[in-house]
């Protein structure tokens, strides 16, 4: 198995000496990959059974990024804030793991977008977009567990953005933003703009308007085998954010386009703790009137 974890935090580090620690009489850690690291490519040629991710939400989501296309089986102990992600904690994480050991784990297929970008065909500001692109080294594809999300930066005005699908124009969103989620990622930044909860195993997209200018846009979901793209109508200084991850710039004319990636990531988890457990038990949902638990688990 290999474990990933950010070593930049020193509490991060102590613990993967303890769980390494106790791991050793168990199974073979082939080794670490570290967040904000280039990972090594002799571990990247390994099959490990399992990886084991130390940190929050945000270390399980570089997890999914530095395993690429990788169909590795994923288990997050959190050691971060919410961790809504991580199928165990600093409390339980030996009882999950001497489970999972024997075999009582389930093995879901969560779906992750691959997403591109599309350069319009202005020529002045493709020139100058090249010339930042070889100095900064941007990205102009990858993977995303969460979402990808086209806004207007901070300083510019409402943008429009046209959603197609399947090459089919849909609609057009005025406003700051349009968002494609997983449904993974429908309980992170698009929970948080009014998008829809959706069950994790769903093949789906939810596409939800941020600030729209009209009250009539509303979220919408398609299914995952279809070819979304988001193509930049109107504004300037728009960017691109993967997984709440760096700012790429966008320009009238570009497209962001988004289909399910062929591999998806493998998420592990025991009987009666995967999602609607933790919807209840780290956000609070479906509580009765008076805050107490519904009696059905």
């Amino acid at each position: 198995m290999l474990l990933y974890a950010d070593g930049r935090k020193a509490h991060v580090r102590a613990f993967s000496h303890e769980i390494k620690e106790w791991l050793a009489p168990r199974a073979r850690v082939l080794g670490t990959l570290w967040l904000q690291q280039e990972p090594d490519p002799a571990l990247l040629r390994t099959r490990p059974e399992l990886v084991i991710v130390l940190g929050g939400d945000g270390s399980i989501l570089g997890a999914a990024r530095a395993i690429g296309e990788r169909g590795w089986p994923t288990l997050g102990i959190n050691l971060g804030r919410l961790g809504f992600l991580a199928g165990a904690d600093r409390a339980n994480w030996r009882d999950v793991l001497t489970r999972v050991f024997a075999g009582e784990a389930e093995v879901q297929r969560r779906t992750r977008i691959a997403w591109s970008i599309e350069r319009g065909a202005d020529e002045s500001s493709t020139k100058a977009r090249r010339k930042s692109s070889r100095a900064l080294a941007l990205p102009t594809s990858g993977l995303a567990l969460n979402e990808a999300l086209i806004a207007r930066s901070s300083r510019g005005r409402l943008i429009v953005v046209q959603l197609e699908l399947d090459e089919r124009a849909i609609s057009d969103y005025r406003g700051d933003g349009l968002l494609v989620s997983t449904p993974t990622g429908s309980t992170a930044y698009s929970l948080a703009a009014g998008g829809p909860l959706l069950d994790p195993t769903l093949e789906a997209f939810s596409v939800t308007p941020i600030c729209p200018h009209q009250l009539t846009q509303r979220p919408l979901v398609v299914p995952a085998h279809l070819r979304v793209s988001l193509r930049l109508i109107e504004g300037e200084q728009a960017t691109l954010s993967v997984d709440g991850q760096g700012f790429l710039p966008l320009r009238v004319g570009d497209a962001v386009h988004l289909h399910a990636a062929a591999q998806p990531l493998r998420w592990v988890a025991l009987p009666g703790r995967g999602f609607y457990h933790r919807l209840r038990t780290t956000l609070g949902w479906g509580l009765g009137a008076r805050g107490a638990q519904p009696s059905s688990s």
